[in-house]
């Protein structure tokens, strides 16, 4: 997964940022659908592999001025961990959805729904920064 996502050809022409985040998701993407269901997905520490990776990648093109190491890291492990509470999020998310509804129409049609509707709604929550217990503010967040 990880030597499939380096051969994309734009990586070394991206901004560094750019090229790490972009790495790093096409990697996950392809280990999460391949792998997600097996019982040891959540226990593989591979902060160190994507940031190593990512080192190596950029490191490659040597016509650019490179980063320090440690950002390179940084950036990885954040970008991986992100990928992690993602697919965590929207698994949490599946299993609400299937044990509230039976049919598999209305559950594809409601986790679709909570996905786009979620970050916005979480935003605005985050953003309302009145002081207000925290009912009101889960009250807030379900509209």
């Amino acid at each position: 997964y990880i030597v499939k996502a380096a051969s994309a050809s734009d990586l070394l022409s991206l901004p560094w940022r750019d090229a790490v985040t972009k790495f790093v998701q096409s990697a996950m993407g392809s280990y999460s659908a391949s792998c997600q269901e097996k019982p040891w997905f959540y226990d593989l520490e591979l902060n160190h592999v994507f940031g190593r990776a990512s080192w190596e990648l950029l490191t490659s093109n040597t016509t650019r001025p490179r980063p320090d190491f440690e950002s390179v890291l940084d950036l990885a492990e954040m970008e991986y961990q992100s990928y992690l509470d993602q697919t965590l999020h929207n698994k949490a998310m599946w299993i609400a959805v299937e044990q509230s509804f039976v049919d598999a129409k209305v559950q594809h049609k409601v986790f679709t729904a909570l996905q786009k509707s979620y970050q916005v709604a979480l935003d605005l929550a985050i953003q309302d920064t009145r002081p207000m217990g925290e009912l009101p503010k889960l009250e807030g967040f379900m509209k």
